[in-house]
């Protein structure tokens, strides 16, 4: 998604929205939401999916979004436990542009400034924060809103894993990825695809693909397939993906012609 709304003018604009007291106290601090396309998405490498994301309000006003370092099996950080920093899911492929224009206008602008406005510590507990009555529909009216934002497949980046984007999401098989070309040579042919789906899809290409291309590889060395030979067999020696005496030993049964 591009970012041609954000002229100079628009941008000073937004920032003193978020300054100005308008607010009621919010201070949005999300210049991260504007430095990639997809700011909040992020997966590690041991998980299927990506980590999740957050809207976030915390006590003092202040408003973030980020992806989590959460895992599955792990608590809330305290704060949110506490009800010191109040948090929404956000959809993690959401363009970082469209959440940023849809936290500077109505009617998002004006729940978290509810929110934050009937946010108080408990009595007798100032540990812990509660919501009045007009925050908590607040609260279930922003959850709606993000739903909202992230409904329009234009506000969604097409994110595509290097590994997927070289197999074709499974169809290709080794030798029609890799062949008789160097690593270095067979990794800036793929870039050069990958730029030119960029160009005309819009497509974030996430993860490097000269790895990708030495997992695909290791994965044909591992099932035996026939389509791996010496080339490959010599970079993932290099990689230190296979050990010294391995790469002999298929050597000395793959003899070179």
């Amino acid at each position: 998604m591009g970012r041609a709304w954000l002229t100079p003018a628009v941008d000073r604009a937004l920032r003193a929205l978020a300054h100005d007291g308008s607010g009621a106290g919010l201070n949005l601090e999300t210049d991260n939401l504007l430095q990639s396309p997809a700011p909040l998405l992020h997966q590690l490498r041991s998980s299927h999916a990506p980590q999740p994301a957050y809207l976030t309000l915390d006590h003092t006003g202040q408003v973030s979004a980020d992806w989590s370092e959460e895992l599955p099996e792990d608590a809330p950080p305290a704060d949110v436990l506490a009800g010191r920093t109040l948090r929404w899911s956000v959809e993690p492929a959401l363009a970082g542009d469209a959440l940023q224009a849809a936290l500077t206008s109505e009617p998002l602008h004006g729940l978290l400034t509810r929110v934050h406005a009937g946010h108080h510590p408990r009595p007798g507990d100032a540990s812990r924060w509660q919501l009045s009555g007009d925050a908590e529909r607040a609260v279930a009216e922003t959850a709606a809103v993000l739903r909202a934002v992230a409904s329009y497949p234009d506000r969604l980046v097409q994110v595509c894993w290097a590994e997927d984007f070289l197999t074709g999401f499974g169809g290709r098989t080794l030798a029609q990825i890799w062949a008789d070309e160097t690593l270095k040579d067979a990794t800036a042919r793929w870039k050069a695809e990958a730029a030119n789906a960029a160009h005309v899809t819009g497509l974030l290409l996430r993860g490097n693909l000269e790895t990708a291309l030495l997992t695909i590889a290791h994965l044909a060395w591992q099932q035996g397939d026939s389509a791996l030979t010496a080339l490959h067999v010599e970079q993932l020696e290099a990689a230190q993906l296979i050990t010294p005496e391995a790469a002999r030993a298929w050597r000395t049964g793959h003899p070179t012609p």
